[in-house]
């Protein structure tokens, strides 16, 4: 397609659902997949069974976009349990995988098979990422679209065993089309009309959610040096801000965007604020204390923090029957008694003993109760709890203990009963109440956000935060609005009067009354940075750099660089006043033309999938060692991707193949780092 027809196709889009022509797009088809996003109501970890795709309608031959949900149970039932036909052989609903052509050892599957075609609804033209959430009973994916231009979100119902799936954006009942209605297009800033609209060429979105502070998405434009902000909680969800921040780069439009990952021990000084902490006086070896730093002094051997494993070299340990330590940084499974009296007990140097204070008999839920005539044959004592032991005979259990082996019946263990040991110096007075005990720490109190540019060699930092009046006397120290009095908001730790906060969605033209604020989010600026990479000589039209993404700790940001095709990366670590370094520290050259990328991990090492587009290929890169460990072939102009940890594979959408390659990424399987299904049969598309 011709530069002047995409223009003519975005100016086609531009006006109401009445002006749009062509056919509708197909509820059970794949076509020009453009977004990914796994169920965000399913915990990380845990098997999603709904994987959503955007489809982007790229060639405007239908009159939409659309949001469609693939059935991954179903799915990998299908491919991996048969049965599978020969190549080109006819497939169906009742058989609907078959072995590819050119690689028969790949399986392609009909998509039409696995999409809930009554679920999907439609959008205008162009959408991009797919991005979801869930939080407070609130799922949502949200995804920008180039052609109207404007910020789509859709709400997540039904699907997990409690009715059919459903995907709720104000559908007209009155229609035979499912298409979402204008209250779920955000288009204007307020959602108000008659103020700004947001700038064209939407392209990527973030969403930032955190008990620290507020819930909100930022979002980058192609062609705009301005960054558009979205307030999460408010109902529905408003822009609430357009800020030119790239245009402190002289850059004429952005991509990537990213968020150092904060934690209670770690906030960059920037968004760094001082939180009270309620922490339970009692612990044992299961409810820990919940705060870092903050430790259970409890009857067991345990590693000191500075040789705690990672939780997979801690489970494989455990699978096993011992304690991981770091020996020389690195993962050792040790003996180690199930109680004990002091640290020589516990037979390794890193190792100590918190001491027994006695506890209760922990009964699993797996160990069954004795019924009636059961715990009557027992006849258990007063403070002893009948259970039936492993063969199926009744038992008595001990209320108190001191050890495992004082629970007599096997399976049940001692809850060892310990107090939370708060670190000298974070101890606070703050009342909590009853079992409670206060402790001090910090946090980022605004999310700490980068955005790249697209054609420059560079990157902003900046926040989102409201804007708060200062008041002549100190205000009360608050976490919510209901620790505040009747007429106050809590923003920012401070009880504010809420008549002196307006809200903007109520403004006429004119300006507040004197001595009212505009208690709203806005974006505020921090710093510019060069992010580095190849070479490429005087500034230039085209795009350089794509997504980003930061490691778990946040010391570390990776940028694609897209022309010349590299993987970038730029020291974040603090510097001794808490500000990130922001430094390049390195490239490594990959394939033409890459994008989009997804971070991912496993006890063999830390890994960036990265697609690139015209090759047709996914690059994998070992990021301790920063060397490229594979590239995959997928199917026809790869671009999205998603990394489904619980079943270790990447789904990539083919947008050009009308298809969504399945990668494996499996440590433990032969075929790792292959491409070892698709959904869709592919039929790459001539324009």
């Amino acid at each position: 397609m011709t530069r002047g027809a995409l223009v003519s196709a975005s100016l086609l889009t531009l006006g109401c659902w009445e002006a749009a022509i062509g056919d509708p797009p197909p509820v059970d088809e794949l076509h020009f997949p453009s977004g990914l996003a796994l169920d965000p109501r399913v915990p990380a970890g845990d098997k999603a069974r709904w994987l959503f795709v955007a489809n982007a309608n790229s060639d405007l031959v239908l009159n939409g976009s659309s949001i469609l949900a693939v059935d991954l149970d179903a799915f990998h039932d299908a491919w991996q349990s048969g049965p599978i036909l020969e190549p080109g052989a006819e497939v169906s609903s009742e058989r609907p995988c078959r072995h590819n052509a050119d690689r028969p050892q790949l399986i392609e599957c009909l998509d039409k098979r696995f999409i809930a075609g009554d679920a999907t609804v439609y959008l205008t033209s162009f959408a991009t990422v797919l991005r979801g959430y869930a939080k407070d009973g609130v799922a949502r994916l949200m995804t920008p679209v180039r052609g109207d231009p404007s910020i789509s979100y859709v709400d997540i119902a039904g699907g997990l065993g409690n009715g059919p799936l459903e995907l709720r954006c104000g559908v007209d009942p009155e229609v035979d089309e499912p298409r979402c209605g204008g209250t779920h297009r955000l288009q204007f800033l307020f959602n108000d009309e008659d103020r700004p609209r947001i700038p064209l060429e939407p392209a990527n979105i973030h969403i930032s959610l955190s008990d620290y502070h507020d819930d909100i998405a930022i979002v980058s434009h192609f062609r705009s040096a301005y960054l558009t902000l979205i307030d999460l909680e408010a109902n529905p969800p408003q822009v609430v801000d357009i800020s030119p921040q790239l245009a402190n780069l002289n850059s004429n439009g952005g991509y990537g965007l990213a968020q150092w990952p904060c934690s209670e021990e770690a906030a960059p000084s920037f968004t760094r604020v001082e939180r009270y902490k309620p922490v339970p006086i009692a612990c044992d070896t299961i409810n820990r204390c919940g705060v870092e730093g903050v430790i259970c002094d409890v009857g067991v051997c345990q590693a000191t923090t500075e040789f705690d494993c990672s939780a997979a070299a801690d489970a494989a340990c455990e699978a096993i029957g011992q304690l991981c330590v770091l020996e020389n940084n690195e993962p050792t499974c040790v003996t180690t008694p199930p109680a004990c009296d002091r640290d020589d007990d516990c037979g390794a140097p890193s190792i100590e003993c918190a001491f027994p204070t006695g506890g209760a008999c922990w009964i699993p839920e797996d160990v069954a109760r004795c019924d009636a005539e059961q715990e009557a044959a027992a006849a258990c004592a007063g403070d002893e709890t009948c259970v039936l032991d492993l063969i199926g005979a009744p038992d008595c259990v001990p209320a108190s203990c001191s050890r495992d082996s004082d629970c007599v019946v096997s399976g049940v263990r001692c809850q060892h009963a310990g107090e939370c040991l708060i670190p000298e110096g974070r101890a606070c007075g703050e009342d909590f109440g009853a079992g409670l005990q206060c402790v001090t720490g910090t946090a980022c109190g605004r999310p700490l956000l980068y955005a790249g540019a697209r054609e420059i060699q560079g990157a902003v930092t900046f926040t989102s935060s409201r804007i708060v009046p200062a008041l002549p006397t100190e205000p009360e120290v608050c976490s919510v609005d209901s620790d505040c009095e009747n007429d106050e908001r809590c923003l920012e730790q401070q009880c504010i009067p809420d008549a002196l906060c307006i809200d903007l969605t109520n403004l006429d033209e004119e300006l507040p009354e004197s001595g009212n604020f505009l208690c709203e989010q806005r974006l505020v600026s921090d710093a510019t940075f060069a992010t580095g990479g190849f070479d490429v000589g005087a500034a230039t039209d085209y795009a350089i750099n794509g997504e980003m993404a930061f490691s778990p700790d946040g010391n570390t940001l990776y940028v694609v660089q897209t022309n010349p095709g590299g993987l970038v990366r730029v020291d974040t670590s603090l510097d001794e006043k808490g500000r990130p370094v922001n430094l390049p520290a390195g490239v490594i050259e990959i394939c033409a033309e890459p994008n989009a990328m997804t971070l991912f991990s496993d006890d063999s090492g830390e890994y960036a999938a990265i697609t690139c587009h015209r090759p047709a290929l996914v690059f994998i890169v070992e990021l301790r060692s920063f060397r490229v460990v594979s590239n995959i072939i997928a199917g026809t102009g790869p671009h999205e991707l998603v990394y489904d940890a619980a079943r270790n594979f990447l789904y990539v959408a083919n947008s050009l193949g009308a298809t969504i390659s399945v990668i494996d990424v499996d440590n433990s399987r032969t075929t790792r780092f292959t491409e070892v299904a698709r959904i869709g049969l592919e039929d790459p598309y001539s324009s």
